[in-house]
C-alpha cells in the first residue's frame, strides 16, 4: 500500500469513528434530555401516594387520583422511592434516564372534595415493568375522576417458561389483586387520604401485558368487579376455559414478526406458535363471555402501551419513517380514549 493510499484511508477511519462517536453523543444527549409527559387532559390535576409492601400479602402500590387543579404542593417523581429503594431500575446509559422525564402528579395533595366518591380501577403492568412506566394512562385517567392504584408486583417468585406456570402465577397474582380493593377500604397510612372518597362496592380491573391475564382471571372470580380489560396479553388462568359474564374489553396491537430470512425463521416459527396460541385463548375467551370485545390498533407495539411510547427510541423512528408502524403517542391516546369509554360504561353508566 503507498503511503498516500494508507492516509486516505485513515481519513476515511478517523471519518467513520468521528460519525458514530458524534450519533452516541447524540443519541446519549437525547436519552438524558428532560421529557415532560403529555398533558392530562381532564378536568381534575392529579395526585399521587404510594404504599409500601406490607407483610407478605401485600405488595407496593403506586396510586393516582383526582385533586383541585391548582393545588399546591411538591410534583411527584416520575420514578418514585418506596421504602427507601427507587421503585423502578435506573436503566444503562443508552436508555431513556428516568430521572429526566417529568410527569404532572403532585406528592400527597388531598383528594378533590368536588364530587362525593370516585370510581376506583385496579392496574397490574406487564411482566418485568413496575406501575411508574404507565404514567401517562394513569394521569390521563385520574384527571377524569378515577382513582388508579397501580401494583408493583413481586418477580423473585413465578415464571411464565410453560403454560401451566404461567396459569399458576396469573391466579397467585389475581388474588393478590383483588386484595389491594381491601386493602385501599382502610382507613390507615396512605389510605387515610383517600379511602372515605373511593367507591369500592364496583372496581374495575385492567392490565397490560402478563397484567391484562391477571386482570380478567382477577374480574372474572370477584364479585365487586364491574369489568376488566386486558392490554394486549397473553391469556391464561380459569378464566381461558370458563368465560366471564363480565364485561371484558381486548385493546391489542399489531404482534411483532421477524424478516423471512436465513436466521430469523426459527424466532418466526416461534413468535408464530405464540401468535396462535393467543388468537385460539383469546378466542375461547370472546366465544364464552357474551359482554366481551376486541379492538385492534394496527402497526402498534407491545411497548408502546407504556411510557416509553413517548420516550427517545431511535430505532422506532426508523421503522415509522419506513411505514408499517403507527406513531406511538397517537396509538397510545387511542388507547386511553377506549379505556375511558370502557370504564365511563361499566363505572359511571
Amino acid at each position: 500500500m503507498t503511503p498516500m493510499r494508507a492516509k486516505r484511508l485513515l481519513h476515511v477511519l478517523l471519518a467513520g469513528l468521528l460519525f458514530i462517536g458524534g450519533v452516541l453523543g447524540l443519541a446519549f444527549w437525547k436519552f438524558n434530555e428532560p421529557l415532560e409527559l403529555p398533558t392530562p387532559s381532564g378536568p381534575f390535576g392529579v395526585g399521587r401516594v404510594v404504599y409500601s409492601a406490607e407483610a407478605t400479602r401485600n405488595l407496593p402500590l403506586v396510586v393516582w387520583y383526582p385533586i383541585d387543579k391548582g393545588s399546591p404542593g411538591t410534583a411527584a417523581p416520575y420514578n418514585p422511592t418506596i421504602a427507601g429503594r427507587l421503585l423502578d431500575g435506573q436503566p444503562d446509559a443508552m436508555e431513556q434516564n428516568l430521572a429526566a422525564v417529568q410527569d404532572h402528579s403532585i406528592a400527597g395533595a388531598p383528594i378533590s372534595k368536588a364530587r362525593s366518591s370516585y370510581p376506583v380501577i385496579v392496574f397490574w403492568p406487564g411482566y418485568g415493568w413496575q406501575p411508574s412506566r404507565y404514567a401517562i394512562l394513569a394521569e390521563g385517567l385520574a384527571s377524569d375522576g378515577y382513582a388508579v392504584a397501580g401494583v408493583s408486583p413481586d418477580y423473585t417468585s413465578g415464571s411464565l417458561a410453560d403454560s401451566i406456570s404461567a396459569r399458576r402465577l396469573v391466579e397467585r397474582w389475581a388474588g393478590q389483586m383483588i386484595a389491594v380493593v381491601t386493602r385501599l377500604s382502610l382507613n390507615v397510612g396512605a389510605s387515610a387520604r383517600l379511602s372515605r372518597r373511593l367507591d369500592l362496592k364496583r372496581v374495575g380491573f385492567f392490565g397490560h401485558s402478563t397484567g391484562g391475564a391477571v386482570s380478567l382471571q382477577a374480574c372474572s372470580v370477584f364479585d365487586r368487579c364491574a369489568g376488566a380489560i386486558d392490554l394486549d396479553g397473553s391469556v391464561y388462568g380459569s378464566v381461558v376455559a370458563t368465560g366471564t359474564t363480565k364485561p371484558l374489553l381486548f385493546i391489542m396491537g399489531e404482534a411483532y414478526r421477524p424478516p423471512d430470512l436465513p436466521g430469523f425463521r426459527r424466532s418466526r416459527k416461534m413468535f408464530d406458535s405464540s401468535a396462535a396460541r393467543d388468537t385460539r385463548t383469546i378466542g375461547n375467551i370472546l366465544a364464552r363471555s357474551p359482554n366481551s370485545a376486541r379492538v385492534v390498533i394496527p402497526g402498534f407495539r407491545h411497548a408502546f402501551f407504556t411510557d416509553e411510547a413517548v420516550f427517545f427510541d431511535p430505532f422506532s423512528g426508523v421503522a415509522g419513517l419506513l411505514g408499517g408502524q403507527t406513531d406511538a403517542e397517537n396509538g397510545l391516546d387511542n388507547v386511553g380514549v377506549n379505556v375511558r369509554a370502557f370504564f365511563d360504561r361499566q363505572l359511571r353508566g
